[in-house]
């Protein structure tokens, strides 16, 4: 299903315990603490702007074999307010 290629989610916290993520899944961490919020970059990857960038840098011949990889995501361009607008519009 190609629709899920690049879908996010936002997880306010960890669960206890050790953590195990599939290798087809990406756990994103902003290296700026106050850079940007995790609830706005996970909605702003849901956007359709976002969404078209995703599927245009999307790697697979095959449908259901169809992923993203780090580098296509670290050269998604996404808008980037600020932090007191980025926590408005996820309120």
């Amino acid at each position: 299903m190609t629709r899920l290629v690049g879908a996010t989610t936002f997880v306010a916290d960890e669960p206890p315990g050790k953590l195990m993520i599939s290798d087809l899944i990406f756990r994103v961490i902003s290296k700026e603490v106050n850079e940007i919020s995790p609830a706005f970059l996970a909605a702003t990857l849901a956007t359709t702007d976002l969404r078209n960038q995703i599927e245009g840098r999307r790697t697979g011949a095959a449908p259901m074999m169809q992923k993203i990889t780090k580098s296509a995501l670290m050269a998604l361009r996404l808008p980037l307010p600020p932090e007191n607008e980025q926590t408005a519009m996820t309120a």
